[in-house]
């Protein structure tokens, strides 16, 4: 794909799946499922296992919100990508960005945009970082994919915050 002409500035964000993860009981059950009995050093295998068998590798869209560490310019941002594939081992994925999502009442000079991003496509990106978009998926063929990294987006943030 030629980044150049498919880089653009988007005014919304798409809507994402909302993964409902508020029953305390439902959540323990599943991280006992997916942790099983298997030793503390055991976990991150047990995640990478849960990931292999439930996310989709390749295939559906994102939102991209990057962090102070992987946001290409000096501040958090927003970006719509396409997920090009999956590395279930290091629970990180290829991504092409296609669009930086903006405010409505600001205006961008795109050219200027497109030099300070230097969007690197593909460029690697932790999942946890991914929300997987719910518009145009009509059969929800990528909701299991949105529960999945919740629940790795979650039990991380929990245990290294």
């Amino acid at each position: 794909m030629d980044s150049d002409s498919d880089f653009y500035i988007s005014y919304s964000c798409p809507s994402v799946y909302k993964v409902d993860l508020t029953s305390f009981k439902d959540m323990l059950l599943n991280y006992i499922d997916i942790i099983g009995g298997v030793a503390f050093s055991g976990i991150e295998t047990s995640f990478v296992e849960y990931v292999t068998s439930i996310v989709e590798p390749v295939g559906w869209k994102a939102v991209w919100r990057s962090t102070k560490d992987t946001s290409p310019l000096d501040a958090e941002y927003d970006f719509i990508a396409e997920v090009t594939n999956v590395s279930l081992q290091s629970l990180e994925a290829d991504i092409f960005v296609k669009s930086i999502i903006v405010d409505d009442g600001i205006t961008h000079n795109l050219d200027k945009l497109k030099e300070e991003i230097n969007v690197e496509n593909p460029r690697t990106v932790p999942l946890t970082e991914l929300y997987v978009v719910s518009e145009d998926d009509y059969e929800t063929q990528f909701e299991e994919t949105a529960i999945a990294i919740e629940y790795v987006r979650i039990f991380f943030k929990t245990k290294l915050g």
